[in-house]
């Protein structure tokens, strides 16, 4: 009898920067205890990949697993697949750093399993027709990619159970697409539902069964655990039924590239799997575009990918700088679709701590041309110039396009930006109850002009009108001989019906690791008028609400320590500390005029396979001045931003 490749493989992912009793329950539920049950089932071969964040983790916590794997592949029962080593989505990573994850990868598993790659698991099994030539260049022969790019280009489903090539610039790799109708009939099917499925397929015409998916899925997936390995027994019970197939193979991926001829040439779109086309609109690098916060990140990335090849040609040492740049590639925080994702604080979080921990690596080694004490360049890749300010331990990011505001606020020595927030974006589907949406970034130095009766839940919760023009619209910059930026719009706001001018200037200067922001208004027109004018700014900490995260306002009467994620109107107040004990930094905001202040936290809605859940991203802190400017006169305000380690002295507003 005639028996048909069946190609089983499991993907085993952990985001950098997860917490550590995640992966170890992950651990625990389903990796461990997937290899114990193949093990005693040895006609079951079994293609694995464990990424950068897993191997690491294991490495420190769990290190006798790797004998274990090690033993099966050296029975020939299991194949270990390369990939980047800190899951990347490669094609939006320089060409440098491809090579640099997949040679990191490759050399990692021939030193844990003694074996060496000749495949690859692409992150988020995103695809573009430009890869062929890296992953050839670092040994790889074959990739595993989605059916769904071969359906939309008119191929059947049985059309595509099949192994294919595909070139670009004369180098090859062989595609193996990953058939939908498995992934969704295992685990989630009895064995005997599976085996009828595979019979099913063969009987169509089926050359090639080909199953791949998260290994997550086998226990660690809510309520799956004694479902796989309880009473029930899945897995057992499925491979058990795999043997038993008279027309079926196990076989790994690397044999059958040996042992069956490619169905033919083809050449594939952009593409992923179909849950994330959707999520992402078709195409992965939408995320860049959809959330500006990914943008941000990816581009912060791309520049210290930049400083470190730099430093590298200038002959450095280099390699803990890359380590840190590759870990800041893992595409878990740049994107959302189910799973949390960028909407996750604690994985954004990682991502800025790697970037800078490698860039202040180097920083010193580069030259003054290349990361200036004030450059002006288009950091965001948006088609307009942002400036950045650096001194010491401090870079601040401007943006004149976008209200002028302060958009990044990094401090090299806590590896930490404080301005590391998310902006609540509408859900891709309606909630069961109305959440709120964001018109306008969570920056700092954002400028408000409040209509009288708006209160401090309107504000929070997003319901309300902003008379002026100066949160998003954009304001001509000029530097200064001493470094100074000075940005100015003359803009306007309601007052009643009429739109009436008004002009506001902000003088930024950072020096000894101080922000120093004077604010100009100046009434042009020749009538007198009155306003309330507030400063938004944002701070991002690494919890809402815990004892040792707090905001400590100045007021007459003292200071007084609120959580995080408290909503409180404050009548009087001149500074604000943000402390967290736990990143062992704060960020001080003072305001020369004492004034009225509401506080309240930033949570975003997010939805989960557990239902609706909200999580912390920022502290706003909202001044707010009654201003009143007669025909032709002018205002100001001093505000000062401080980020530091609490070891430095004097950690006060």
């Amino acid at each position: 009898m005639k028996q048909v490749p069946l190609l089983f493989v499991a993907h085993n992912h952990q985001p950098v920067g997860n917490f550590d009793w995640v992966i170890e329950e992950c651990y625990e539920q389903a990796y461990r205890p997937f290899i114990e049950v193949l093990a005693r089932h040895p006609k079951v071969r079994v293609g694995l990949h464990y990424t950068g964040p897993v191997l690491e983790w294991i490495d420190v916590h769990r290190p006798e697993f790797f004998a274990l794997v090690r033993r099966l592949v050296a029975r020939g029962q299991v194949e270990i697949l390369g990939g980047g080593y800190y899951e990347p989505i490669l094609p939006v990573i320089p060409e440098r750093d491809r090579l640099g994850q997949l040679e990191l990868m490759q050399r990692e598993v021939q030193d844990r399993f003694g074996a060496q790659p000749i495949g690859g698991w692409l992150a988020e099994r995103v695809w573009e027709p430009t890869l062929p030539p890296v992953l050839r260049q670092a040994g790889l022969h074959y990739v595993l990619i989605d059916d769904e790019a071969f359906h939309r280009l008119g191929y059947s489903e049985i059309g595509t159970c099949a192994s294919f090539m595909t070139e670009d610039q004369g180098e090859a790799v062989c595609l193996l697409p990953i058939n939908r109708r498995l992934r969704y009939t295992i685990p989630g099917q009895p064995a005997n539902v599976v085996a009828d499925v595979l019979r099913e397929m063969i009987a169509d015409g089926a050359q090639t069964l080909i199953y791949a998916d998260d290994g997550e899925r086998f226990g660690a997936w809510p309520g799956t655990y004694d479902y796989m390995y309880g009473d029930e027994a899945y897995l057992d019970t499925l491979f058990t039924a795999l043997e038993a197939l008279d027309d079926v193979r196990s076989v790994l991926p690397g044999e059958y590239l040996k042992q069956y001829a490619p169905s033919g040439l083809v050449y594939l779109p952009p593409t992923s799997y179909a849950e994330m086309l959707e999520w992402s609109d078709g195409f992965w690098r939408h995320f860049l575009t959809r959330f500006r916060e990914s943008n941000q990140m990816h581009k912060k990335v791309l520049q210290v990918s930049a400083w470190v090849a730099e430093a590298e040609a200038a002959g450095c040492a280099v390699e803990g700088a890359k380590r840190d740049l590759y870990a800041a590639q893992c595409n878990c925080s740049y994107w959302y679709g189910v799973f949390g994702g960028l909407y996750l604080p604690h994985l954004r979080r990682a991502i800025y701590q790697h970037a800078l921990r490698a860039e202040r690596a180097i920083a010193a080694r580069l030259p003054r041309e290349l990361r200036g004490s004030c450059d002006v360049v288009d950091a965001n890749y948006d088609g307009h110039h942002e400036v950045l300010l650096r001194d010491g331990e401090l870079t601040v990011g401007i943006t004149p396009a976008h209200g002028g505001a302060v958009y990044t606020l990094e401090h090299l020595g806590l590896t930490h930006n404080f301005l590391d927030t998310l902006a609540r974006y509408p859900l891709r589907q309606a909630a069961e109850i109305p959440t709120p949406v964001d018109w306008h970034p969570r920056y700092a130095c954002l400028d408000h002009i409040l209509d009288a009766a708006t209160t401090i839940d309107d504000v929070a919760d997003g319901c309300y009108r902003d008379l002026g023009d100066f949160v998003l619209e954009p304001f001509s910059f000029q530097q200064s001989d001493d470094g100074d930026i000075t940005l100015v719009r003359h803009g306007h706001f309601w007052e009643d019906q009429a739109f009436v001018p008004l002009t506001v200037a902000k003088r930024y200067n950072l020096h000894h690791g101080l922000l120093q922001v004077q604010y100009t208004l100046t009434n042009p027109a020749d009538t007198a008028r009155t306003f309330r004018f507030a400063v938004e700014v944002n701070g991002s900490l690494t919890a809402g609400h815990a004892p040792d995260r707090t905001l400590r306002v100045r007021t007459p009467d003292g200071d007084e320590t609120l959580p995080l994620d408290a909503r409180r109107s404050l009548p009087v107040a001149s500074a604000a500390v943000f402390r967290d004990d736990w990143l062992e930094g704060s960020l001080a905001v003072a305001w020369t005029q004492p004034t009225s202040l509401w506080v309240f936290p930033i949570a975003t809605p997010l939805r989960t396979l557990e239902g609706l859940e909200w999580v912390y991203q920022s502290t706003v802190v909202l001044p707010i001045w009654d201003v009143a400017l007669e025909a032709g006169a002018s205002w100001s305000v001093s505000l000062t931003l401080r980020a530091h380690a609490l070891a430095e002295a004097g950690v006060t507003a």
